[in-house]
């Protein structure tokens, strides 16, 4: 059933508040994007409330594509997102996910970005990199960074490189998360080093629902096949750093979601101005409870 008339997928249109006695009316605009009519659903949602440090929750009903929901909330609301811990089943912007390293693996079109102004030996060892990977699949181009005015947005694009003249894009699309610079970066608090680290690093390119921009900088040529035959095996991360020739791991995560299409700032009707904050939700309870010792060892 689902397969003939398509998941739903959720969009976030607009969201308003005004005054209401003692409380305050939220309207927020939601529609639903697929092919067919609409579903019913149960869509959770979560407010961030003026003087409070954890979310306000609660639960709407859809039941057309196109539907302004109104829901009464105790104090003025800020912002607000709309099922933030991915409970409906439905598709999913990519916007809403962090991006990973199999974005960039796994596309059916991909470019490469070599580094023009690195080292001799580290250009060889960039260039065996990428046609290494592109013996291995179809859709693969691979270009110099003197060779491109801007960067496509049509594919998933891998610069390689400290030297590569697109790094300053990628350092600004990520953020405040890290910060990067000529000599390192600085990651999940983790400070990093060129000389001793390489270092992995994906963003969104485009805009929040755009293909993955993914960058490698390597300063050890000896590393190189060591990271190729790694680097499928962390798909999962949106960003990675290695040490040695060998390398080993010694850092991986994924980015936190800060520019969702599903949370939205919520325009006040007396004009006051949003501060600067963050939706906290409360800590999920654990699906299955473990009360005692003997519990805890299944017996």
């Amino acid at each position: 059933w689902l397969n003939r008339r398509g998941a739903p997928a959720l969009q976030f249109n607009a969201a308003r508040a005004q005054p209401k006695g003692d409380h305050y009316q939220l309207s927020v605009d939601i529609s639903q994007d697929q092919a067919g009519p609409a579903y019913q659903l149960h869509v959770p949602v979560a407010v961030q409330l003026a003087g409070r440090r954890l979310a306000w929750q609660t639960v709407v009903e859809l039941t057309h594509k196109q539907q302004t929901v109104q829901v009464t909330v105790p104090s003025r609301p800020w912002r607000l997102a709309v099922d933030p811990q991915f409970d409906v089943f439905r598709r999913l912007d990519p916007g809403e996910l962090p991006p990973t390293l199999s974005e960039a693996l796994g596309a059916d079109s991909l470019l490469f970005v070599l580094p023009s102004a690195a080292p001799s030996s580290l250009r060889e060892a960039y260039a065996q990199f990428a046609q290494a990977w592109a013996a291995d699949g179809v859709g693969i181009e691979i270009r110099w960074d003197k060779d491109l005015s801007q960067l496509p947005t049509d594919r998933a694009v891998w610069l390689l490189g400290w030297e590569n003249r697109f790094l300053p894009r990628l350092a600004a699309d990520l953020q405040p998360q890290m910060l990067l610079s000529a000599t390192g970066a600085t990651v999940n608090k983790q400070s990093l080093t060129r000389t001793e680290q390489a270092v992995v690093l994906t963003a969104r390119h485009g805009g929040a629902s755009g293909t993955v921009l993914m960058w490698l900088g390597c300063d050890n040529p000896a590393a190189f096949s060591g990271l190729a035959r790694k680097l499928p095996h962390y798909g999962s991360y949106s960003y990675l750093a290695f040490s040695g020739n060998a390398p080993t791991n010694i850092l991986k995560g994924q980015w936190q979601v800060v520019d969702s299409p599903l949370y939205m700032q919520v325009t006040q009707s007396d004009h006051a101005m949003v501060p600067a904050g963050s939706i906290v939700l409360p800590p999920r309870a654990a699906l299955i409870a473990v009360d005692t010792p003997a519990a805890a060892h299944g017996k």
